[in-house]
């Protein structure tokens, strides 16, 4: 009886050991798969792939996360320009801006989309490596970035949920590892407190409140070697409103500014007492923190821009597609380059006569760049035309991104074939979803880099 029962058992357990060895989830190369309306398949299978990738490109990965674009885009602005709120000019993100070199990730994937844990690291590299979680193809849980250059600490860490980011981000000095800024994510949006720090000192240099991705109450900024007080003013719904003051490194008084609902009403001599706002700034107590720079010290700070606002045009007949203008955004690039005309092969989607930006410089000048440009508003125009009224508005928010995100990297080329690379990808990507509506040939297709 026993060795009939042990007969009938060996089958089975073979082939649960069969199993176990052969039946574990498929592991997927990335230069086999296929993406098609935005899920991953393995070659030509008519199923979407569930299993593991490797050699995830991590662009390709994060360029379709359109809340890791704002994410990323304070870890650029914060390592660009630390005296100043994040706020300022957030909206305009785009994966990856920070220089960094790019990485490979293994990632788990379900029915076709990123759903699990994911870590990225440079090829052949062993140094510490970004990690992430999706869910259903969205962003989810606790990411930590890390600096691939100096692999023991990361660029940031912080949360999303459902594709936003959401709870504190912390970013980090490239340079140092020190913390250098915090701020808050409420729903994909930076709300309540923002604060940072000088990464040689400590002491804090910036600190804003927000509100639903807008300034929002008291802004102030205090010299980072010092800890006096060099800016205050109020915003109101994104907008400058009532007295703005300047001192300079020492404490001394040196520019007031009345504003209304974001308009100059007044300069106002650093003589004049103002009854509503007092002249001797506030001290930087011991627990504050925030980061300037080294020119603050000098010269009073610029007022804080209001967030940047992008114009389209109407189509223009029969001749190209509209016209996508940024307005001046002058973030760490004010004076970097003045306009003047440029030779160019291709027009892009905006006019190289009236080209302000260093980026829109830096684009007229390389035919390649301008062919990337016209390819980019030409897709965008062909979208446009499609969608209705609340995609209308989806898309002239990313393309407001996009625009941002690019005018950052100043007249740096690679910087803005990275990013506009990245907005015809993303867009491209749309475009496939919607019947006829995918431009078939791309002018960049005819040229090579330079």
């Amino acid at each position: 009886m026993n060795v009939a029962k042990g007969t009938l058992w060996a089958p089975l357990i073979a082939a649960v050991a069969l199993c176990l060895h052969g039946c574990s989830r498929p592991v997927l190369d990335y230069r086999n798969v296929q993406i098609v309306n935005g899920k991953i398949f393995a070659g030509d299978a008519d199923k979407p792939f569930s299993g593991t990738v490797t050699n995830f490109p991590d662009n390709e990965l994060l360029a379709p996360q359109r809340g890791f674009n704002a994410f990323a885009y304070a870890i650029t602005h914060v390592n660009t320009a630390p005296a100043t709120a994040v706020t300022q000019n957030l909206g305009f993100g785009a994966a990856m801006m920070f220089s960094q070199t790019s990485s490979y990730c293994t990632v788990v994937v379900d029915d076709g989309l990123p759903d699990g844990a994911a870590k990225c690291a440079p090829a052949n590299s062993d140094v510490s490596g970004t990690e992430m979680k999706f869910s259903k193809g969205a962003l989810d849980g606790d990411i930590t970035y890390f600096n691939f250059d100096h692999s023991q600490y990361p660029i940031s860490e912080g949360s999303f949920d459902g594709g936003r980011p959401n709870g504190k981000q912390k970013i980090y000095s490239m340079k140092t590892g020190k913390l250098v800024h915090t701020l808050n994510w409420d729903d994909g949006a930076v709300s309540g407190t923002e604060e940072g720090y000088d990464e040689q000192t400590d002491k804090l240099i910036v600190r804003a409140n927000n509100e639903k991705g807008r300034l929002d109450g008291d802004v102030d900024s205090y010299d980072g070697q010092t800890g006096e007080h060099t800016y205050h003013g109020q915003y109101v719904d994104g907008k400058p409103d009532g007295m703005h003051q300047w001192w300079d490194a020492s404490g001394k008084l040196t520019e007031q500014r009345l504003f209304k609902d974001g308009v100059l009403v007044r300069e106002v001599s650093p003589n004049v007492a103002q009854v509503d706002t007092p002249a001797t700034p506030p001290t930087n107590n011991a627990a504050a923190e925030t980061p300037t720079t080294q020119a603050a010290a000098a010269t009073p700070p610029p007022l804080p821009a209001p967030p940047s606002t992008v114009a389209i045009a109407a189509p223009a007949q029969s001749v190209a597609p509209p016209v996508v203008t940024p307005a001046s955004t002058n973030v760490g690039n004010a004076g970097e380059v003045s306009p003047t005309k440029v030779a160019h092969t291709y027009q892009p989607g905006f006019d190289c006569a009236k080209a302000q930006s260093a980026a829109e410089l830096t684009i007229c000048a390389d035919p390649l760049l301008s062919a990337l440009d016209s390819d980019v508003a030409a897709q965008y125009h062909a979208l446009a035309q499609q969608a209705d009224p609340s995609q209308k508005s989806a898309l002239l928010s990313t393309q407001r991104e996009y625009i941002g995100a690019r005018s950052i990297c100043g007249s740096d080329r690679a910087c803005v074939e990275r990013q506009t690379r990245s907005r015809l990808h993303d867009l491209r990507q749309q475009a496939a979803r919607t019947p006829g509506v995918l431009i078939a040939t791309l002018k960049s297709d005819h040229l090579s880099e330079p």
